[in-house]
């Protein structure tokens, strides 16, 4: 029984015995969606902070949703630090190239530092403008500018080994310009700006409800009247989409082009291996919640004032993304495949060599075969995301007399609201903007809304009437 007791064998079967037991790892981010659904927002922010520490290579997955969690909480300058930290180190990660992140074949995708998707990348700039507008900071504009231009340099600075460019097929995300427009818009002197970003939402989003009339009130010079302020509700809504793991085989439309793409890097880098023929591999794909609120309402003082409208849909975003890269998700998972299958067989045909006896010889198939299988079967979809990134960035101009006002919103189904209502007392300044900022993550609503200009409460009169 020499064959079974062999270093290498030894190696194989407890490489196949680690990975099994990381494919059973449990979620940690579980408990923590249920405190954030429950409304325990205080909880969620420990349980992040915990999390970060114990998973230092996933720490900025972490930093995403603790942002999204201090929002929660009315701490927008812990969102700027939480989500600067997880933008930088996103960025980093993102340097890899197509060839360079193939490098780690023993392992899946959920061994990797988290690099993000794409339009987590580009939407972190998003809500760090929004965050930065409620904090007062005066980095909204920067952030807001960066939207749309990190979007455009992910997608012409990426191209496969074949040549395409998939990421041409991008959803472009519209909220950035929309921002950069309105706070132009405050400024008598930057109409001009304020116009060409008007236009770009409408270009990006031409089914915007509120965008033609804000590009015609911008072109006439409408100012809001004398002793007016200009009120800006600006709402996370709903749960953006999550990963769920699926099955890619050769009826995938995508199958083709994703075997094309695979047998280009495999070629690249086992020159001397043919490609072994494969039958089905798993990857991730998108799931989306079926009960987010299709929009917002918004009451100044208890008189409803009108309904916030998407100007970027993520989970549109997300989808056209998906299906442009799905192809070369499938490809990593075909090139991951192919190099553990070819491995098996290698380690089979040395020990082959070195057994003289048939019996000793078909156990070790066996064995090996065996190793094979689980390292194999271990392998599981990544399925990390930005948990609590909302489902779209939804917004409502109003013009509201200067003074003291209580704002309300409430979530709303198709036109009805359902959630409780989340107030804030807000200033209103003549002639400039106000922000009001809600975190509208289900249809029962969601935290106290965040503003640029909070009202002090009024005072509490004690005694005998």
């Amino acid at each position: 029984m020499r064959g079974i007791s062999s270093p290498g064998l030894r190696r194989a079967a407890l490489l196949g015995l680690l990975f099994l037991l990381a494919g059973c790892a449990a979620d940690p981010l579980a408990r923590i969606r249920a405190d954030f659904d429950a409304g325990r927002y205080a909880d969620c922010a420990k349980e992040l902070s915990a999390a970060r520490k114990a998973h230092p290579g996933d720490a900025h997955l972490y930093a995403l949703d603790q942002g999204i969690v201090h929002l929660a909480l009315e701490a927008p300058k812990k969102t700027l630090e939480d989500l600067r930290f997880a933008r930088d180190r996103m960025d980093e990660l993102a340097g890899l190239s197509f060839m360079e992140s193939f490098k780690s074949l023993f392992l899946d995708d959920r061994q990797l530092d988290y690099a993000g998707a794409d339009y987590e990348r580009v939407l972190v700039r998003a809500v760090l403008a929004v965050a930065d507008l409620a904090g007062r900071v005066g980095d909204a504009a920067s952030y807001a500018l960066q939207v749309l231009e990190e979007q455009m340099r992910i997608i012409d600075s990426y191209k496969l080994p074949d040549g395409k460019m998939p990421k041409k097929a991008y959803k472009l995300v519209a909220f950035g310009c929309y921002l950069r427009a309105i706070m132009a818009e405050e400024d008598p002197l930057s109409q001009d700006l304020a116009e060409r970003n008007y236009k770009k939402v409408l270009e990006i989003e031409p089914n915007f409800a509120y965008g033609k009339e804000d590009l015609e009130r911008v072109r006439q010079g409408k100012l809001p009247p004398k002793g007016y302020g200009v009120l800006h509700v600006l709402v996370l809504c709903g749960r953006g989409p999550f990963r769920v793991e699926t099955t890619a085989d050769p009826k995938d439309q995508a199958w083709a082009d994703a075997m094309g793409l695979a047998q280009v890097i495999w070629a690249a880098h086992r020159k001397h291996l043919a490609f072994p023929l494969l039958s089905a591999v798993k990857i991730p794909a998108l799931a989306f919640y079926k009960e987010n609120p299709t929009e917002v309402h918004v009451d100044v003082d208890g008189r409803e004032e009108g309904v916030t409208a998407v100007v970027t849909d993520v989970e549109a975003t997300a989808d056209a993304e998906f299906k442009a890269m799905r192809p070369e998700i499938i490809a990593r998972a075909l090139v991951r495949r192919a190099f553990k299958v070819a491995v098996t067989e290698g380690v089979k045909a040395v020990v082959r060599k070195g057994e003289k006896k048939k019996a000793r010889k078909n156990l070790s198939d066996f064995l090996i075969s065996l190793g094979g299988l689980l390292w194999i079967s271990s392998e599981r979809a990544d399925l990390r995301c930005w948990d609590l990134l909302p489902a779209s960035f939804q917004v409502l101009r109003l013009e509201v007399p200067a003074g003291v006002h209580t704002v309300t919103l409430r979530a709303g189904l198709s036109g009805r609201t359902t959630g409780a209502p989340q107030k804030v007392r807000v200033q209103v300044r003549d002639g400039y903007n106000t922000y009001v900022i809600g975190l509208v993550p289900s249809l029962r609503g969601g935290p106290a809304p965040l503003t640029s200009q909070p009202a002090p409460e009024p005072a509490v009169v004690s005694g005998k009437p």
